[in-house]
């Protein structure tokens, strides 16, 4: 969600009713860029938003500073009340360019799924190509663990999280301009991963694939065409 405010975005969040009247309207950010582009359900009460911010002032706090010229995000994560009151944030990434796309409640916290660049801060092992970066947080979103997938040369970024059985995730996004799939247990381990090419036929299908989707059965092999097996970079 986006807000135009004073030539910047704040990230914008609208609770309605049950017939879709306005209960309340927020805005939540600080002096720079911010966007929301994920949430669930708060594990206690209310919601956790995800997104990114360029902000280090306002309400954020904790924003990396990349020493750049150039100023480059934070994922950025902000957990509300039902009243949209902001009960805490959270700022995570390293010096390079970090972004938060989705988020889901686990029993005792969230799984955040997005893409980084950097090598610091909360970010382990990503390269200098951005990568795929999954995030386990506890209930007052600091960081369990932090992980990065991705191929050398290729820009990779998760878009999406699914809860699959046996405490599987799987992750989706995209490795250039093909679609990706990844499946991780608990730990963030990696089980397997896919990619989509970007392939389609001139009824813009996939070719080979009369529903025009892949879909992996959990859960450990995925089916398709050359499908790598990688272990997730510790």
């Amino acid at each position: 969600w986006y807000s135009d405010m004073s030539a910047k975005t704040d990230g914008w969040a609208v609770r309605l009713s049950a017939l879709g009247e306005v209960v309340w309207s927020r805005c939540f950010g600080g002096s720079d860029w911010d966007s929301l582009r994920g949430l669930c359900a708060a594990v206690d009460t209310g919601w956790v938003l995800a997104g990114e911010t360029y902000s280090s002032d306002g309400d954020v706090e904790g924003w990396h500073d990349s020493g750049a010229l150039n100023v480059l995000p934070d994922g950025w994560l902000v957990c509300v009340n039902l009243d949209g009151d902001i009960l805490w944030q959270r700022a995570l990434g390293g010096s390079g360019a970090d972004t938060l796309q989705a988020i889901c409640a686990l029993e005792d916290g969230y799984l955040a799924a997005g893409s980084s660049s950097s090598a610091d801060g909360d970010v382990q092992s990503a390269r200098a190509e951005t990568d795929g970066w999954l995030v386990r947080l506890d209930a007052r979103g600091e960081a369990v663990w932090s992980r990065c997938f991705g191929a050398d040369g290729r820009s990779s970024a998760f878009r999406a999280l699914a809860a699959g059985p046996q405490g599987l995730w799987l992750a989706a996004g995209k490795q250039d301009a093909d679609g990706w799939l990844v499946c991780v247990n608990a730990q963030g381990e990696a089980l397997w991963e896919a990619a989509i090419p970007r392939t389609t036929s001139a009824r813009g299908r996939r070719q080979g694939d009369e529903r025009g989707s892949a879909q992996p059965p959990w859960p450990h092999q995925p089916p398709g065409q050359r499908l790598a097996k990688r272990k997730a970079r510790e």
